[in-house]
């Protein structure tokens, strides 16, 4: 049998979430969603109002990157950007900017499963 190796130092052993949740309502996000100056200004009073939910480097500006969409709930679309800056290996940095409306892993909307909870 081989023997432990232990150490004393902290180690990372996952990856950073790459997904931003905002709160918003989802008739405002269908309505601002193919307008890009209008989502850029959402997501702009959202970094004024809530930054701790983004990066740290966000303050050095960001590119609306993409759309996609998910297999499981096709009628919502997710946008990504990407932060001006790179990472520690210099790679782009790139988040998936999902409305507060879905559940996680796009698993269905947040009304649906809410009184499952209680």
């Amino acid at each position: 049998m081989s023997k432990r190796q232990c150490s004393k130092t902290k180690r990372v052993v996952t990856n950073h979430v790459k997904r931003i949740t905002l709160p918003i309502e989802m008739a405002k996000y269908q309505e601002i969603f193919d307008d890009c100056s209008a989502y850029r200004q959402w997501v702009d009073s959202m970094i004024n109002e809530h930054p701790e939910l983004f990066p740290d480097t966000i303050g050095f500006g960001y590119n609306l990157h993409d759309k996609r969409t998910s297999e499981k709930l096709k009628d919502v679309p997710l946008r990504r950007i990407c932060l001006k800056t790179l990472d520690s290996k210099d790679k782009k940095q790139v988040f998936t900017i999902a409305p507060s409306f879905v559940m996680p892993y796009m698993a269905g909307y947040t009304d649906e499963v809410e009184k499952a909870l209680f």
